[in-house]
């Protein structure tokens, strides 16, 4: 294990110190716990430490007054230390790495706390709720200072249900979320309203019926990944002007009309592994012949 302070090629610590710890080779670190002194260390803007074997966190650390980048993707984590501020005085945090342990649920207040997180990776991990009732989420502000900045989501490979999903509405400068994955059944129109600049919406492996029809109002929307679901019919997506990517594989699409389901731009299309699905040959043939369009299906 190697430890570096990290201060842009000089030899003293200043505001933009790092502390890592280097995996060389990757793999070859067992570190069980962080020096608890970490929590004090006031520049400290930055900390690695993924790919080891820790199971707890300094009481303090997430708090620390400028921390703003923590990676600690794979590693054995079961739960977070309570931040120690709210959202009058937020966590200093902009991203936060954190797939890949054994995290159940994350401390009431967190995301509160948290208001700052632009980006935030909790995939792989046992988590059924992405805070629990009365931690403030609901009651933060949408416009001002204090407003969740959130603009990217992991939580593929978890067991989030639809009150969880629900919740993210508070969340409305999102631009990423990856959820496959999960136990999602509904999504309701109005969360996904509250999305007005969300790009890359990744819903795949989950147990939903039906693509929210406001999905289609999601005008920056880019990628659209849903397969894997138990769809029945197709949604009505072709006034989106962003769309590039659509994945409808794997599904229980019996027919799909083309004309409404194609925006002009869309230049991926997934319909593979609907066994049942019939798609009208005239408009195959139309699209393939006048668009560069690379379409999957079993027609």
């Amino acid at each position: 294990m190697h430890l570096n302070f990290r201060v842009g090629g000089q030899n003293k610590v200043a505001s933009e110190t790092r502390y890592i710890l280097h995996e060389t080779p990757p793999f070859s670190n067992r570190l069980e716990a962080l020096p608890e002194w970490l929590s004090s260390c006031s520049r400290l803007r930055a900390l690695f430490a993924s790919h080891n074997q820790l199971t707890t966190l300094p009481a303090q650390l997430l708090s620390a007054a400028q921390l703003q980048l923590v990676q600690l993707s794979y590693n054995r984590l079961t739960q977070l230390p309570a931040p120690n501020r709210t959202a009058h005085s937020p966590l200093e945090l902009r991203e936060l790495f954190l797939q890949s342990n054994r995290l159940s649920s994350l401390p009431p207040a967190f995301l509160a706390a948290a208001c700052r997180l632009r980006v935030l990776n909790v995939s792989n991990n046992a988590l059924r709720e992405l805070w629990t009732p009365g931690n403030g989420v609901q009651s933060l502000p949408s416009r001002g200072p204090d407003s969740p900045k959130l603009e990217k989501l992991f939580v593929t490979a978890n067991q989030l249900g639809d009150e969880a999903f629900a919740a993210l509405a508070a969340f409305r400068k999102l631009r990423t979320l990856h959820a496959a994955y999960n136990a999602l059944r509904h999504l309701s129109d109005a969360t996904v309203a509250s999305w007005p600049d969300l790009e890359e919406l990744v819903l795949s492996g989950n147990e939903l019926g039906r693509v929210p029809d406001a999905v289609a109002s999601l005008r920056r929307l880019r990628v659209l990944r849903v397969h894997s679901n138990w769809l029945v019919e197709a949604p009505s997506l072709s006034r989106m002007p962003a769309l590039r990517v659509l994945d409808l594989a794997q599904n229980r699409l019996c027919r799909v009309d083309l004309a409404a389901l194609v925006p002009p731009q869309l230049r991926f299309l997934d319909l593979a592994g609907n066994p049942d699905l019939h798609v009208d040959a005239r408009q195959f043939q139309a699209y393939s012949s006048r668009r560069p369009l690379s379409l999957v299906s079993t027609i």
